[in-house]
């Protein structure tokens, strides 16, 4: 098990590694509610190097979604598009925080209870937590615990 209180551990804390990551770009309809011509994205994306994975419609708002190589490519993308073709707005996807549901709690426990019943059963967590990070870079809450439709007696949070 890493020491996650060496921040050189920590792979989030290594902006040039996750910069490298995969970045999702929506290309938004213009006014009119035209989509981006593709043959000027295709240029733009050849012409300057963007690495594109895969790009499709979505399917509720017609708009242009790019899966891209990395944040480089997505800052890249943005950047041309504003210039080239600045009747279409890009935004970037942000990544969904990750979740854990435990089921089977037997009642509903309070927040501290839940977070020390966490803390002892998973040493990773509890390196976590006696670092140094701040708790805003540790990015661990417990949301909600709500009974099991189910299983109203049982919990999950």
């Amino acid at each position: 098990c890493s020491n996650l209180s060496d921040t050189t551990q920590n792979p989030w804390n290594n902006t040039q590694k996750v910069d490298q990551l995969r970045h999702m770009m929506v290309i938004k309809k213009d006014c009119q509610g035209n989509s981006v011509d593709q043959a000027k994205l295709e240029k733009v994306c050849v012409d300057d190097g963007v690495g594109v994975l895969n790009k499709f419609q979505l399917k509720k708002s017609g708009d242009t979604a790019l899966i891209l190589k990395s944040g480089a490519d997505a800052t890249t993308l943005k950047n041309k598009i504003a210039n080239q073709l600045p009747q279409h707005s890009v935004e970037k996807v942000s990544a969904k925080t990750p979740t854990i549901t435990v089921v089977g709690l037997t009642r509903e426990y309070g927040k501290d209870e839940l977070l020390d019943m966490i803390t002892k059963q998973n040493s990773g967590i509890k390196a976590l937590f006696e670092s140094d990070l701040s708790m805003e870079d540790r990015k661990f809450d417990i949301v909600a615990v709500i009974p099991l439709r189910s299983k109203p007696s049982h919990y999950k949070r």
